[in-house]
């Protein structure tokens, strides 16, 4: 649930820019893939990706998981799977939503249906 609630910060990743992106990609600067996976690498790897790896290093041995690599390493890439999908949501509504608090709302209620309706709220 702190993965995916710690996405919400992913939203202004378009909204803010998209008056700046209209304007330059009318005039011919860039193409449209070439922005959108400018700001989606520098956004994941270190917001999404780095915390990700340190939060499950503290976690896993904190919690007393089993001491072995490999079950490490899924549990590692579960967390970052869950991360990135998370930020792809929300970066999906963000490129959709020009309001930032409409774009709260609706991510919000998102992850909070997509908890519900998964077990993850017992």
């Amino acid at each position: 649930m702190n993965q995916v609630f710690a996405n919400m910060s992913a939203i202004d990743l378009f909204i803010r820019q998209k008056a700046l992106f209209l304007h330059e990609n009318a005039n011919g600067f860039y193409r449209v893939s070439a922005f959108f996976l400018a700001k989606v690498f520098s956004d994941l790897i270190p917001m999404r990706i780095i915390p990700v790896c340190a939060f499950s290093v503290i976690v896993y041995f904190m919690v007393g998981f089993q001491l072995d690599v490999s079950k490490f390493f899924i549990f590692m890439l579960s967390l970052g799977l869950t991360s990135i999908s998370a930020a792809s949501i929300a970066f999906s509504i963000s490129a959709r939503l020009t309001v930032t608090a409409a774009a709260n709302l609706l991510i919000a209620l998102v992850f909070v249906l997509s908890m519900l309706f998964g077990g993850f709220l017992i």
